[in-house]
């Protein structure tokens, strides 16, 4: 694990281990960070902090220290801190989404595992509303096989209440601003497959309250007769409740100067979903489906940014829902993976754009590459017991059971590991897992190696049988397959024919 600077690039080695780390995330104040660990047979939950005050930033700090914050012989992963940095949820086998109080180490429930099915680590989705007093969840319909949006309560009490009841695919949901608008991607108006698959994506919202239905329906003049409006009663709170007070709700402090990290946000006042009539305000906000990358809306509601692909690849788009603009921001031509997040002020798109990241200011369209170099130390042998590890309990608590064949599955990791020692090289690594996975005697299992061969040459594909009876120079022809480029017109490649040469090399 890494953190590096966007602006400079310096980079700061944050963890050194044959494990994994994932979903990493910095706590409110930004003093800390959260993440994910699969050691000693578990997937637990640590964070290291920054324990020297005069050092304000990660990436060149030289004082951290890690701690555990949670670990059980269950598997708890995808930690996330609550707004206020006095709790952490997480996922609990997978699919249970469960809330731990930093200050008496107690947990609860808060959505039960089985309103969820995990295909592949990192499949659910959650979040926390702004407020802290609830979360936006991805769950499976009750009744088919498709992904809804809802809303549960933290505290664990109460009732998680469907916000979109499609039938369709509807996923990733994150709140806006203060938590008054909710966005999510859907495929409920794209194109589709002739196997019935979605092929293009949409995003919807909802506004929560009336008063935010009530905002995002006017027009441009009469949105900017209110803005004006606001302007004015915010002057006439005076400097301290004016802009300094934003300033304030924003950094925890009482006015906007000398900010300082390591100051817990203020969050904003609770936010009273009105569920009676919330059908109603739900709208497309994107103008057209898209091969969707990621989408994210701007704090004050206005701008919809989204990485799209159209042609080559996804580039950073935006589009004004109330005057029905949109432009190209930045020309990335991305592979996948792609993703974007935006910066507080919804000024910057931070952007993974496929195997590198860059900023990209939203007015201007300017792109800056974001330079992080860093030293990885690889200890091959240690990563590979993780490894062979990692794929033995990744079977036993999502795919195997003790009828499987009679199978014993403990007696077959300590038949097979036994042979890491002697491993040297992924390929045999991989045929290694290959074997004991086998043992179970079932489709779609075992282990895979692709080695990356850059700037590799290119190798003829000229589609014809060989006669393993040539005995002599060149390769002889038994038989051309139907399609072979030797088959063009005028061609003089026939069955029989001995190829001595390949552009003046031997064969």
């Amino acid at each position: 694990m890494f953190v590096a600077s966007t602006e400079h690039g310096t980079t700061r080695r944050i963890t050194n281990t044959p494990e994994q780390e994932r979903s990493v995330s910095f706590s409110p104040d930004g003093r800390s960070l959260l993440y994910a660990s699969e050691r000693e047979g578990s997937w637990n939950l640590y964070r290291t902090d920054r324990t020297d005050d005069k050092e304000p930033a990660f990436f060149n700090a030289t004082a951290l220290k890690e701690s555990v914050v949670l670990t059980t012989p269950a598997e708890e992963f995808q930690p996330h801190f609550s707004p206020d940095g006095k709790e952490v949820a997480y996922l609990e086998e997978r699919t249970t989404l469960k809330v731990l109080n930093l200050a008496s180490g107690a947990s609860r429930t808060v959505l039960p595992g089985e309103l969820n099915y995990s295909y592949a680590d990192g499949d659910q989705w959650y979040e926390w509303s702004p407020d802290g007093r609830g979360f936006t969840v991805q769950f499976l319909s009750p009744t088919r096989w498709s992904s809804e949006v809802g809303v549960v309560p933290a505290s664990g009490q109460g009732p998680l209440v469907n916000i979109t009841k499609s039938g369709y695919e509807e996923y990733q949901p994150h709140w806006v601003g203060k938590g008054e608008v909710l966005i999510w991607a859907t495929d409920r108006m794209g194109p589709r497959s002739h196997s019935g698959d979605s092929r293009e994506y949409d995003v919807y919202a909802a506004l929560l309250t009336g008063k935010a239905w009530d905002r995002f329906r006017l027009d441009e003049a009469a949105f900017d007769q209110l803005k004006a409006r606001e302007k004015d009663e915010d002057k006439a709170k005076g400097p301290d409740k004016g802009k300094a007070g934003d300033k304030a709700r924003e950094t925890g402090k009482d006015t906007g100067k000398d900010e300082k990290v390591g100051v817990t946000p203020k969050l904003p006042d609770p936010v009273a979903i009105e569920f009676d009539g919330l059908d109603d305000r739900i709208v497309r906000l994107s103008m057209h489906s898209a091969d969707l990358a990621a989408a994210a809306v701007t704090p004050d509601a206005e701008t919809l940014v989204y990485l799209a692909k159209f042609e080559k690849g996804y580039n950073l788009w935006k589009y004004l829902p109330r005057s029905k603009d949109i432009k190209l921001v930045a020309k990335l031509e991305a592979d996948e993976p792609a993703d974007l997040v935006l910066d507080r002020e919804g000024k910057k798109a931070f952007v993974l754009a496929g195997d590198h990241l860059v900023t990209v200011e939203l007015e201007s369209g300017k792109t800056t590459p974001i330079k992080a170099s860093a030293r990885l130390e690889l200890r091959a042998a240690d990563e590979r017991a993780y490894l062979f590890e990692h794929a033995w309990r990744e079977t036993l608590k999502k795919f195997y059971v003790e009828t499987m064949h009679g199978v014993d599955w403990v007696a077959m990791k300590k038949a097979y590991a036994r042979f890491l020692p002697f491993i040297d090289n992924n390929r045999d690594f991989a045929e290694l897992v290959s074997e004991m996975q086998g043992e179970l005697n079932a489709s779609h299992t075992g282990g895979r190696f692709r080695p990356k061969r850059l700037d590799g040459d290119a190798t003829a594909a000229l589609a014809f049988f060989p006669d393993p009876a040539h005995t002599g120079d060149g390769v002889r022809i038994l038989e051309i397959i139907d399609g072979s480029p030797l088959r063009q017109a005028g061609s003089k490649v026939r069955a029989g024919v001995v190829i001595e040469a390949i552009d003046g090399v031997r064969v």
